[in-house]
């Protein structure tokens, strides 16, 4: 009899081809194997939430290894994984996964779980750090907030796919004192014209279960304590700054991101979107309310942004930032005197003084330039936020 560690251990997808009408060219059983997609060396830790997030039910992160191998004579020109969990009578939910969905190359990054079991970028408050190693491949990620995620990862530039190891990380919610979930593994890939004709990629599911309780590593409770949007945290230690930008694309938003993880290192309360990632909730609300609690709103400059800015963007085109400067336009307009020092155009690595909003007047207004994410690049930003010199934040009037 398999033993249960083995199964997950040996957890495996053979990738074959078959001919166009559905038949092995060969005919053996097994077919023309070109390689395997292998999970091995899980992670499971507990995570202890509130019952109002994880209702009633119970968390864990998980950390998958995979193992792509390859014929040395195949190029594959992109290659999918998937992960879906089940359990007797109910569905897993998958509330978030890592690696990000990107579309060009990515630094390492280091991550932790907020209140809310979302991950966002680790600002040394955390205590579960989840580390993603730098790649220069496409990923794209589907699925998160149901009971399967998927990762499609593409070269760059056309290049094939390299052989090599892998992980990603999922958080998921199972019924109270579930002991086991079902998992499927899945794969999907994509070759050269050149190596499929006239053949096409067969890929065959495999299902096993993974106990959750005998396999957690060291038996780890974490906490997610990260971030929490309160008016307490960060009011000794440095101004509350709303952070304003448009998602242009995910190079800008990584961009916002890394920002934002600057400040916080720098002692700067920061809220943003990212960090308030979470149940269902009414965005312009949140908007109005970080903006009337603001000590400073950073504007970060993009096409999207200066068209949204100058009320050039039709209204159903990225309403959140539309809606978020029309707020703060009319804020400068009724009190221009109080408001321009607390709003800070940011230019960003990569980005153009053009792209700031007109009513910022950024050709006869201060505004700040970063060529580079460093404490020396953001000193006179700093400074506007009262964190020059010594760093003791002066009072705002």
């Amino acid at each position: 009899m398999t033993r249960w560690n083995d199964l997950v251990r040996n957890a495996r997808i053979d990738l074959k081809l078959l001919e166009e009408g559905g038949r092995w060219i060969d005919s053996t059983p097994d077919g023309v194997t070109i390689g395997s997609l292998s999970l091995h060396g899980w992670e499971i830790h507990p995570v202890n939430v509130s019952p109002e997030v994880s209702g009633g039910r119970d968390c864990y992160l998980v950390k998958v290894n995979y193992e792509l191998d390859l014929d040395a004579s195949i190029t594959m020109k992109w290659f999918e994984i998937g992960i879906a969990l089940t359990t007797d009578g109910a569905t897993a939910i998958i509330v978030d996964a890592l690696p990000r969905a990107t579309h060009a190359a990515a630094g390492e990054e280091t991550y932790t779980l907020n209140d809310r079991l979302h991950f966002i970028p680790d600002m040394g408050a955390g205590s579960a750090h989840v580390h993603i190693p730098a790649t220069t491949d496409l990923v794209d990620v589907f699925g998160i907030g149901g009971k399967q995620a998927r990762w499609r990862r593409q070269a760059k530039g056309g290049v094939p796919i390299r052989p090599g190891s892998g992980a990603v990380w999922i958080v998921t919610l199972v019924p109270k004192d579930c002991p086991e979930v079902a998992v499927e593994f899945s794969a999907r890939y994509s070759l050269r014209a050149d190596d499929m004709v006239p053949l096409q990629p067969a890929h065959e599911p495999v299902r096993f279960p993974l106990k959750l309780r005998d396999r957690m590593h060291g038996r780890l409770s974490i906490e997610p304590t990260i971030a929490k949007e309160s008016k307490e945290k960060g009011r000794g230690s440095g101004p509350r700054v709303f952070i304003c930008y448009a998602h242009d694309d995910d190079p800008h938003i990584r961009l916002a991101v890394d920002f934002c993880a600057l400040l916080v290192q720098m002692g700067v309360d920061v809220h943003m979107d990212k960090l308030a990632e979470g149940p269902r909730m009414d965005w312009g609300v949140w908007a109005i309310n970080e903006i009337d609690e603001a000590d400073f709103i950073t504007i970060l400059p993009s096409p999207m942004c200066k068209a949204a800015g100058d009320g050039r963007l039709p209204s159903q085109i990225h309403p959140g930032i539309q809606s978020e400067l029309l707020i703060i336009r009319d804020k400068w307009h009724v009190d221009k005197e109080y408001w321009t020092p607390r709003l800070l155009p940011v230019v960003l690595p990569g980005e153009k003084l053009e792209n700031v909003p007109t009513f910022l007047q950024p050709n006869c207004a201060d505004h700040y330039i970063v060529d580079e994410l460093t404490e020396e690049g953001i000193k006179d930003l700093l400074r506007a936020m009262g964190r020059g010199g010594s760093g003791n934040r002066p009072p705002i009037r």
